[in-house]
Order: structure tokens, then sequence, then C-alpha cells
């Protein structure tokens, strides 16, 4: 994790691993891209500003921030307050408006409460959203997430309707922005834990996977994100050794995962 303040991690490891390779640099965008070259030029005087001066001051609500916050969510699992603090923190250095690290926070809560549950028992949507909403009551002052979480209840509740992909593409999102995007991860894992006409499978991973997927838009995004609490509800076994092999980086993830969850 990359340094916040004092730090977690020196100055010089931060700048070496982005500006030294190849690979990393190429997963972000153009905008992270900004940030990290102007903390390194300014020798990290001020980490929070080169965030928050971009989009005319506005900062970035963009959704990379909520996709990278599950080892946070592993790490502080046994210390929510803390958990909400870094997730909050990671996310600022890059996604400095407030639905941008608030949604790293709702992905990073998700998460941990996915961990405490039994995926051998039914999941109840209802309370499993309720609970979330309570935390994201005292984490938000504007209560955004809070609405797309009753809004997701709503829908997924309704006992006349099952939303189609698109359809809830065209609710929730598929974009890159984090406020269209975050309710529609914690969407697809929750219409995973039931059986899809379109995709016919026992395991409710590769269902909530394959629902984030069929939504288009951002899908490596969204699926990450989704797959982010399918993978802590369900666990490692439910995912194919075949998907798992192509996943870039899978051995030290899992070695990584391994070391924080123990």
């Amino acid at each position: 994790m990359a340094s916040t303040s004092k730090g977690t991690q020196s100055e010089d490891n931060f700048t070496d691993e982005f500006f030294g390779n190849v690979d990393c640099r190429g997963e972000y965008g153009p905008k992270v891209r900004v940030v990290f070259s102007q903390l390194r030029k300014t020798r990290f005087r001020d980490v929070w500003e080169p965030a928050k001066s971009q989009f005319d001051g506005t900062g970035s609500f963009g959704n990379g921030a909520a996709m990278r916050v599950a080892p946070v969510a592993l790490f502080y699992r046994s210390d929510e307050a803390k958990a909400i603090k870094v997730a909050q923190d990671q996310a600022k250095l890059t996604h400095a408006h407030r639905w941008g690290y608030n949604g790293a926070v709702l992905i990073c809560l998700a998460i941990q409460l996915a961990l405490t549950l039994d995926p051998r028992e039914s999941l109840d949507v209802e309370e499993f959203l309720e609970v979330l909403t309570k935390k994201m009551e005292k984490v938000e002052e504007d209560r955004f997430y809070c609405d797309k979480l009753q809004t997701i209840k709503e829908m997924l509740l309704n006992p006349r309707r099952d939303f189609a992909p698109e359809e809830v593409a065209d609710r929730l999102g598929n974009e890159i922005t984090a406020d269209r995007s975050v309710p529609a991860a914690l969407y697809s894992f929750l219409r995973g834990g039931k059986p899809l006409k379109s995709y016919p499978t026992s395991n409710g991973f590769l269902r909530s996977l394959y629902f984030a997927i069929s939504l288009g838009g951002d899908t490596d995004t969204i699926g990450t994100m989704t797959g982010s609490i399918a993978g802590a509800y369900y666990g490692i076994f439910r995912i194919p050794p075949s998907m798992q092999k192509y996943c870039q980086g899978e051995r030290h993830a899992t070695h990584l995962a391994s070391s924080l969850v123990v």
C-alpha cells in the first residue's frame, strides 16, 4: 500500500514500484498517472494535493479506488474503524471526490461483512443491505450510497420482476465512475445468490461474476469489485482453478491473501 502521510511504504519504494514497472504503469488511467507524477515531482510534500486539484478542484470519483480496496478489508478485518479510515485514505491519494472514496469504503465494508457469513446458508439479502446501510450512515453526510443501497434492495426484493442486466445497467450503471459502478457490483454479487436462467450453474461465485460481466460497460472493474465480495463470501474453492491461473499475479495475490487472513 502506498504512503498516505508518514507512510506505510517509503516514498522511494512507491515511485520505484510505479515508474519502474511497465505493467503497473499500463494499468492506470491518464489522470492517475498525472497524480503519481506530481507526487514524485513534489517529493510527497502534500500527498493529498495532486488528487484534490484534479477536475477543477472537485477530485476524481472514478472506480479505481474501490477496485483496489480488497486488501484493506482483509488486513483490518477485525478493526472496522481502522478499515474505514485506511480505505478512505488509500482512495484519497487518487480519488478525492466523496463518491470515489466512499465507494471504496462501501466495497471494503461489503467484503468484511461477506467474510462473516456462511455460504452454506441462504444469504439474507435484506439484512445484508440493512447492515451495510447502517454502517454507511456513519460514514456519509449526503447518504448517496445509502440511497443506492435502498434502490438495490427494492430491485432485488421485487416479487414481480427479475431485472435483466440491461435494466440493472440503466438504473445502477456500468461506467467508470464509482457512483455508476459500485452499486452495480453489489447488485451483481447479491443477484448471484440465486439461479440465473441465462447461466445455469450451481456455483454462486460464477453466477455473480457472470451477471457483473453481462452488464457490459466497464466489465473488468465491475467484475473485480463483484469478485472481491463474492470471493470473500464463497471462498477460493468456488473459484475454478482454470480461472485462477489466468489472473494476473495470481500466485503473489494468493500468498499475500494467505498472510493477511490467518
